[in-house]
């Protein structure tokens, strides 16, 4: 979006609201919900419900109920919370099994650096 000083939606509304794929990405219809109708003008609220043949309702959507289930600002602020706090419980788990993988990983390869050079002091002494 640098340098665009506007943009334009371009929306459209099915029968029933809808998820759909639009190059390759999940998107959906237009719900046409309370929000969006109060958001209309008196005439274009009538095209609308010509077109639907619905009668407005305060309450319901033109095109029914939404496709999936529609979160409360509140339920999206608690859900994106419980995320991060689960995230940064993993991230610290994972930096710990890190720690130790490497801790395992020094303590096999000094082992192993022993056993190779006992190995090879073996077949020294056994050369000569």
């Amino acid at each position: 979006m640098k340098g665009k000083s506007k943009i334009t939606w371009n929306h459209f509304a099915c029968d029933r609201h809808e998820v759909v794929t639009a190059n390759g990405c999940l998107s959906e219809s237009l719900l046409l919900g309370p929000v969006v109708v109060d958001g209309l003008t008196i005439v274009e609220r009538h095209d609308l419900n010509a077109i639907f043949d619905t009668a407005i309702s305060k309450d319901a959507a033109l095109n029914g109920p939404p496709a999936r289930v529609c979160l409360t600002v509140s339920e999206v602020r608690r859900l994106l919370a419980e995320y991060v706090k689960e995230k940064g419980q993993r991230t610290e788990r994972e930096i710990r099994k890190w720690d130790c993988d490497l801790a395992m990983e020094r303590y096999e390869a000094e082992r192993l650096g022993l056993a190779s050079t006992r190995c090879a002091d073996h077949t020294h002494q056994v050369a000569v």
